[in-house]
């Protein structure tokens, strides 16, 4: 999964508005995904496995030369700006909220199944309901693609932290099917809404995309030992209630952790409009 999280960081970093490329990006995959599901048992059911890995196949060969279409212009040259391998002190604070998010948003879900058996959701009912989380997840990343090159960067990731910390709670605490539904709903959509914009940050940091790829690296490792958290937690408590709780917690160390560097930016992004918005005294 990192080699193909960091070719699309640095794709994205090419671009007019990363988060927004970004944001396409992942709607694309989940409609990809749903589409691979749908398709892929027919195939096996005409052809059988032979059949099914040829297309996966063919399909591998069409995003590759895909891939070609993907912008190819040049980085800008920060080396004036920085020390190779440098990422700063803001970088350092996007990394940590990256991290802080992560551990706690996905310490659940690798246990997600379990949390809805341990109120007696059927496994079929859990997975319409993971169906339909996938689609919200969607429909928020197109709904954020549009908007998010008009937006400030507090309002949007503060909302989306709030809920996506919410949700975690939610998830683990409720005892009500209809509850956990809502709430995965809500955890899906959040979640895939947080990431772009907080990679959108690192883009407005550091450009070149080195520090996008970077947050991937984080994801990836904070993903694992939040597993290995939760596993232990559900272990010394019997239960998954606590999990959900740490991960608001986690989501909202993020926000305070990014939101100093958030208003900075707001503050630098704003200035130029409100100079060329002053009417001019010269006679």
């Amino acid at each position: 999964a990192r080699p193909r999280h960091s070719a699309l960081n640095l794709a994205a970093a090419r671009t007019a508005h990363p988060a927004r490329a970004i944001s396409i990006g992942i709607a694309c995959q989940t409609l990809l995904y749903a589409a691979i599901n749908i398709v892929l048992p027919l195939i096996g059911t005409r052809w059988g496995v032979a059949g099914m890995f040829a297309a996966l196949g063919l399909l591998s060969a069409l995003f590759a030369l895909a891939a070609r279409l993907l912008p190819d212009a040049r980085l800008p040259d920060l080396s004036a700006d920085a020390p190779s391998g440098a990422i700063g002190p803001d970088g350092l604070r996007v990394l940590a909220a990256m991290a802080l998010f992560t551990f706690g948003s996905l310490a659940i879900w690798p246990f997600m199944e379990r949390a809805a058996h341990a109120i007696h959701i059927p496994a079929t009912a859990f997975g319409r309901y993971q169906s339909i989380a996938t689609l919200a997840s969607c429909f928020g990343n197109l709904a954020l693609a549009t908007w998010v090159a008009r937006a400030r960067r507090t309002g949007p990731l503060l909302v989306a932290l709030f809920t996506c910390g919410g949700a975690c709670a939610a998830l683990t605490t409720t005892t009500s099917p209809l509850g956990f539904a809502v709430a995965l709903a809500f955890y899906n959509g959040s979640w895939f809404v947080t990431y772009p914009l907080l990679l959108g940050i690192g883009y407005a940091v550091e450009p070149s995309g080195r520090l996008a790829v970077l947050c991937s690296a984080t994801w990836l490792a904070m993903t694992s030992l939040g597993s290995l958290v939760t596993g232990a937690i559900a272990q010394a408590f019997s239960s998954y209630v606590p999990v959900g709780p740490m991960g608001l917690a986690f989501c909202l160390a993020a926000l305070l952790t990014i939101w100093p560097l958030l208003r900075r930016l707001d503050a630098t992004a704003t200035e130029p409009s409100i100079r060329n918005a002053q009417p001019s005294t010269a006679g």
